[in-house]
Parts: C-alpha cells; structure tokens; sequence
C-alpha cells in the first residue's frame, strides 16, 4: 500500500498545534503538557518546516494555520532570541573584572580530566558545579581542587562552588519534604572589592508528576530563601547560577520569576551572545534548550556583565551532555577599596 504523504499534513499539523497549545498555555495541568512547555522552539521549527511543505503541496490553510502556531510558539521565546547582541566589552578605568562558570559535569562524565582542562584553560575566579557526586569530590580532591583555595559542598545536593576569594558565610539548605538531593548552596564570598552573595541550585527533572510538584517546590524555597538572604546581606550583590532544568518560557521558570521579585534579572536577557544561550543537550548544540543560568542582582550598579557566551569552542567535548556557561562580569571599585 503506498503512503499519501499529502494526507498526513494536516494530522501532523494538528498534532504539532496541539503541542504548542499544550505547552503555552497548559504546563500548569499536567506534567506532561509542563513538559512540552520546555520546547516551543522545537515546535515552532517544525511548524515552519511543515508550511514550507504545504507552500508546495498547496494547502493555504495549512500553511496560515502552520505559521500562526509557530508565531504563538516563539512569542515567549523572541525576548531570548531576537535582538543583536550588545557590545559590553570596554572595562573602564574604575571596574575590576569577575569571571564566573557555571556547569553541570554530568556525574558519569567519561573524561573527567577534560573537565579539569577546561575549567583551567579558562581559568575563572568562581565556578559553581552541579552532578558532584562521591567520585567527582574525590577526583576534585586529588586534582587539589584545581587550584581553587576555597570551596563550599552541597553534599547532598551534589553542588558545589570554587572560589579564588575567602568564603565569610556558607550554608547547604536542604527542602523540606523534598528528595534526598534537594539541596542548595548559599554562600557570601569577600573578594578585594567587596562583598558577593552566590547561591547555586539544580532543581529536579521535570520528567514525571513527582518530579514535577518537586521541581516548584524547590524554586518555591530558593525564591523565598533568596528574599532572606538578600534582607541578610542588604547591598550586596548577588549571582544565582545552575542548571535548573527549566527554559524561561517554561511553567516553572515563569512562577519562580514571579516570586522573586527583586531586580534578579537573567542574564540572557542582556544579548550578549546570538542565540538564545542552549545548554542542553551540549550534542545539539544551538538547536537544544536553555536550561543552564546565570542570573544577577547587581546592588545598584556594583556589578555588570560584559560577556556571555555558552559552549565550550566548537567541537571540543567535554563528556557531559551539559554546556559550560561562562560569563564576564565587572566590578566597580569603590573609592574607600
């Protein structure tokens, strides 16, 4: 029997319509329609594909149909997508630079020693890493922590900070009536321009109802944690970083924006690379998700980000279906330091 691929345009175009539905407007229902939430640019690119298709099968009310879903997709994604990145990259006469890393090592990276190369190569002052399991702190350990004099361990949690400047206060919170690993790090480091909050957090998968209900309530504890923390710490500056398994258009990522409500802002908002920063899977490179951040509370200006740039260099592997998020801030110096 032969297949009329004309006659199944217009169930796959349902299809795909429904899934961009399910996932603009329906994460909040079901964990498997917060799921699809995750991937509106995927759906969109095939919706596109799929009016090309049907510009050349002549079906006009597919193609409409097929870019008036696509255009619903991308909505929420235009903001990370869009614009031309910005040019940050003059340091001025009274700014210090701050290099900051965040990567998720994968706990059963089969080169790990290509991860102690890369975090050398690029030689950061803070690294914060997710998946540091029992072997990984061993190899950390051996590896004489890379050099990094100072380090704070989310033991349960598997995360961790490497920092070149003194750690003043550090705690591991664990979530209530979470799993096992539900931890994160708050730390406050005091560097020679002053002082610098860093929480580092890996909510669970959103991958079944569990992990779901889990997953909000992990961004539930570290958005009022964070609203603590920063009462602690007034004026102090303060960088979020992790791999939170959550896009920003996702359900998840949207409730924990609109709990902390403070001027955090997500770096990838600043458009400072092409793309909209895609971390997962590394195999995938720009086609992937971004689901690795890097997000900033600059205290009244004492902290800016110049540079962001997502993946390591082009074909270099690293082991771990993770991208390294590597980004540039700066200081500015106070007169009294």
């Amino acid at each position: 029997m032969k297949l009329d691929f004309k006659k199944l345009l217009s169930p796959i175009c349902l299809v795909l319509v429904l899934a961009v539905a399910a996932g603009r407007y329906g994460g909040s229902q079901h964990w498997m329609l917060d799921l699809a939430s995750h991937f509106l640019p995927h759906f969109a690119l095939l919706l596109l594909v799929l009016a090309f298709v049907c510009v050349f099968s002549k079906k006009r009310v597919l193609v409409l149909t097929s870019i008036l879903a696509a255009f619903i997709a991308l909505e929420p994604v235009l903001p990370y997508l869009c614009a031309l990145p910005q040019d940050r990259s003059v340091l001025s006469t009274d700014e210090a630079p701050l290099h900051f890393m965040q990567f998720n090592i994968l706990a059963y990276n089969p080169v790990p020693d290509k991860i102690f190369d890369y975090i050398k190569a690029q030689n950061p002052d803070l690294v914060a890493l997710e998946e540091v399991t029992p072997e990984w702190r061993v190899r950390l350990e051996q590896a004489h922590w890379l050099g990094f004099k100072y380090r704070s361990i989310a033991y349960y949690g598997q995360n961790v900070l490497l920092s070149r400047y003194p750690i003043t206060w550090e705690r591991a919170v664990r979530i209530p009536n979470g799993y096992f690993s539900d931890e994160y790090l708050l730390t406050r480091l005091e560097t020679q321009h002053g002082g610098l909050l860093v929480s580092v957090i890996h909510p669970p998968q959103p991958t079944n109802p569990t992990n779901v209900k889990m997953q909000r309530q992990y961004f539930e504890e570290v958005a009022a944690a964070l609203t603590r923390f920063q009462q602690l710490f007034p004026q102090t500056p303060l960088l979020l970083a992790g791999d939170f398994n959550a896009t920003p258009w996702s359900e998840p990522y949207r409730q924990f924006k609109q709990k902390k409500t403070s001027l955090l802002l997500n770096s990838l908002l600043l458009k400072l690379e092409l793309g909209y920063g895609a971390s997962w899977p590394s195999f995938l490179g720009p086609f992937g998700i971004p689901i690795d951040h890097v997000w900033l509370d600059s205290a009244g200006g004492k902290l800016r980000v110049m540079i962001r740039q997502t993946g390591a260099a082009p074909f270099q592997f690293l082991g771990s279906d993770h991208a390294p998020v590597d980004v540039l801030l700066t200081w500015k110096k106070s007169p009294e330091r």
